[in-house]
Order: structure tokens, then C-alpha cells, then sequence
């Protein structure tokens, strides 16, 4: 009974805690006379013992107490979960590593609207391979981004599916191109980069709440534009004769390479080879898409010939991007049929007549690029035409908000492809 119990913690007295006790390692509140874990259990083990009508010399293991390596035999029952407990906390630490990565490089493939990891690391190569600052500065804008709208408690499937970081993306190709400064280190466009990405990412939950409609390159137009503005960085150009004879002097080669620059520009990247790669990264997510991207790039390297534009701007890609982003907008929410295929031709043909007066206009106006604007403008009035028109059927269901509507849409292309 209890009289017993009392004479045997008098015949103990205190239990003194040794300098080096095992019971460190296990976490136990190591006070004279009691044991306990964490501080919880301040009664005696032997009180304990007895009053479950226990053995008080056998010992108990807590099995939700894992000790240290160094304080377990190798022959114990203990030491292997030891080892267990450390695999699993390195396990979960890598786990965290690959979902932040798989987040970044999300971002980089949604800004053609391709929610794929291996899509967003064959972007990111293309970035690199024209320029090691484009594809750093872009990284850094998909990681402001990310990691605000994380931070800041934004819907779980927005961050996860990387629509926080796509304009961010963007807003760092376009700082790296037009704000980097030659020969001095470039802390001034990191930081406005990661300021820029920040914003970027609440403009992006503000503008797709708004209605059912995606936010596109808004936000990045919105940083980049008001940026640059204080910095004008084009020169004013005097009007150009434009000798239609040039354009025999191109070769098929320049076409070719003029028709891949066209979608490597969508990231501000200049050089053929990363237009390859990204044509490769939007076929991995989709063969459809990628043919889509060639297609209209194509098709805005046609209008610079019709209009008789600057064969130097034709062959840069600059024709291209615009229309390429609209015919991926077509087949990433649309489904595709005869009439979605039209749409696509006909769309990107407007958005290259489109975008040759706004870069005019612009560009000697205020002494800006116009950036993707005509994207977005054409983008809004072709997504409107969802249900108004014979054989325009909208590939996810309606009345969903911009992070809903993102998500059943890429749910749905799965299950298409």
C-alpha cells in the first residue's frame, strides 16, 4: 500500500544525477528523486513500478524515446532504431529539398502553362545557355516569388503548381537584359529583382481574383514596365527605310533560326539553341503544344516578312513570342478541335500585327519594350470567346476562380494526354 511506498522512497532517499547520465540522450527530466519525460512526469520510477504492481528492477523502455548513437550499443534493440529515426529525419529533409525544387522549376514551366518539373529544367538550361546572368536572375525571381507566396499563406495548390513564381521568371529575364550593368557587380538588379518578385506575386492573387480569367504576364508587365520607366533603357530610334530587297538576302537558315529565337524570346533569350530547348521542354509536357509554340512563332516570322519589317528583328525572334504565348494559351484552354486550331492561326496572326504597332508606339514614346502586353491583350479577348462561339469549348468547368480554374485545367490535360 501507500504506507510501503512511503518507506521505500525513505530507504532511497534521492538519487543523485550523474554527469554523464544515459538518460540525457533519452530526454528525461533528470530531477533528484524523480524521472520523467520532457518534464511531464514528475513521479518516481519505482513509485510508478509499484503502483502498475510492476517489477521496479526491470526496466522499461519508452518506445516514443529514441536516444543518440553514441549513447546506444551496437548490439541493442535501441541502436537500430536509432538508425531508423536518422534515416527518416534525412529522408524528410530531402523530401523538402525536392518539393522546393519541384515548386521552382514548376514555375518556370507554367510560364507556357506546362505544370512539369522536367518542362521548367529544360527552360531554365535554354536561360543558361544564352546567358549565365539570364538564368540566375530568372531563378532568383522564381524563388522571391515562391517563397513570398509561401511565407505570406497563399493557397496551397497556387504555390505548389508554381503559378506564384512564373512572373517572376520573367520579371528576372527581363531585369537581367535591361538592368544589368556591364562590368560592376550586379547587386542592384538582385535586389530589385527579388523586390520585383514579390510584388509580382500578390499582383497575381489580386488580378486572378477579380474574375475566372488567368492573370497571364500581367503582373510581370505591370513590375517591369513601371520599372523601367525610370530607367529607359531604349534609345530613340530614328525611322529606318526599309529596303524590301533585304529579305531576299535571307537564307532558310536564318528562317530557322529565326522561327526558334521566336520562342526562346519568350524569356528574353536570344541564342537558337535555347529555342530548341525550349521547344524540347514544352514537348515533354505535350507534343501538341510544342508543335503549337513553332506553329505561331512561325506564323509571326510570316507577318514580319508581309509587313516588311526589319529582317534583323524577324531573324531575332521578336516577331515570335507574342504569338507563340497566345497559341499556347489557345491549346492549354481549349479543346483542341477544328475550330480551336483556327482560333490558334488566326489569333497568333493578330497578336504579330498587334504587337508590331504597340513596340512601335511604345518603344518611341516612352523609350520601354512593351513586353508581353499584346499577349495579354489578345489572350483576354480570345478567353472571352469560350461558349460564345461554335466549337469553343473551355477545357475545365466554369465558375472557378483563377487558382481552381489553373488546376482543373492541368488536371484535365493530364487526363487528355
Amino acid at each position: 500500500g501507500s504506507h510501503r511506498i512511503r518507506q521505500v522512497k525513505l530507504h532511497l532517499g534521492t538519487i543523485p544525477a550523474m554527469e554523464h547520465s544515459p538518460l540525457r540522450s533519452y530526454g528525461v527530466d533528470e530531477h533528484p528523486g524523480t524521472f520523467g519525460v520532457d518534464g511531464d512526469t514528475k513521479q518516481s520510477s519505482v513509485e510508478g513500478c509499484m503502483l502498475e504492481n510492476k517489477n521496479p528492477n526491470v526496466e522499461v523502455e519508452n518506445p516514443a524515446v529514441v536516444p543518440n548513437l553514441t549513447s546506444v550499443e551496437e548490439n541493442s534493440p535501441m541502436y537500430s532504431l536509432t538508425w531508423l529515426r536518422l534515416l527518416t529525419e534525412t529522408c524528410e529533409q530531402h523530401v523538402r529539398i525536392l518539393a522546393a525544387g519541384d515548386v521552382l522549376l514548376k514555375g518556370f514551366g507554367q510560364v507556357i502553362f506546362c505544370e512539369s518539373c522536367v518542362t521548367g529544367l529544360l527552360f531554365l538550361a535554354a536561360l543558361f545557355v544564352t546567358d549565365i546572368w539570364l538564368g540566375l536572375f530568372g531563378l532568383a525571381g522564381c524563388v522571391g516569388g515562391s517563397l513570398t507566396a509561401f511565407v505570406s499563406g497563399f493557397d496551397a495548390d497556387f504555390v505548389r503548381k508554381g503559378l506564384a513564381g512564373y512572373n517572376g521568371v520573367l520579371v528576372g529575364c527581363c531585369f537581367a537584359v535591361f538592368l544589368k550593368p556591364d562590368g560592376q557587380p550586379p547587386w542592384r538588379t538582385l535586389a530589385a529583382t527579388l523586390l520585383g518578385s514579390i510584388v509580382q506575386a500578390f499582383v497575381t492573387v489580386s488580378i486572378g481574383s477579380m474574375s475566372n480569367m488567368p492573370a497571364w504576364t500581367f503582373p510581370f508587365n505591370l513590375v517591369a514596365l513601371a520599372t523601367l520607366l525610370t530607367s529607359q533603357p531604349l534609345d530613340h530610334a530614328s525611322a529606318k527605310q526599309i529596303d524590301p530587297a533585304l529579305w531576299s538576302q535571307v537564307a532558310l537558315s536564318d528562317v530557322l533560326a529565326g522561327v526558334s529565337r521566336g520562342t526562346s524570346q519568350i524569356f528574353l533569350a536570344s541564342h537558337w539553341a535555347s529555342g530548341i530547348l525550349v521547344i524540347v521542354g514544352a514537348a515533354w509536357h505535350s507534343p501538341v503544344m510544342a508543335g503549337s509554340l513553332v506553329l505561331a512563332s512561325g506564323i509571326g516570322f510570316l507577318a514580319a516578312f508581309l509587313m516588311e519589317a526589319p529582317t534583323d528583328q524577324a531573324v531575332a525572334g521578336l516577331w515570335g513570342f507574342n504569338p507563340a504565348l497566345v497559341a499556347a494559351a489557345v491549346y492549354h484552354f481549349f479543346e483542341l478541335n477544328v475550330h480551336s486550331a483556327t482560333l490558334m492561326v488566326w489569333s497568333a496572326l493578330a497578336t504579330a500585327v498587334l504587337a508590331s504597332g504597340m513596340t512601335a508606339a511604345v518603344s518611341r514614346s516612352f523609350l520601354v519594350p512593351a513586353g508581353t502586353l499584346p499577349f495579354c491583350i489578345m489572350a483576354t479577348l480570345v478567353f472571352q470567346l469560350v461558349g460564345k462561339v461554335r466549337g469553343y469549348r473551355k477545357r475545365c468547368l466554369r465558375g472557378r476562380s483563377f487558382v481552381e480554374a489553373c488546376a482543373a485545367c492541368a488536371r484535365t490535360n493530364v487526363e487528355l494526354e
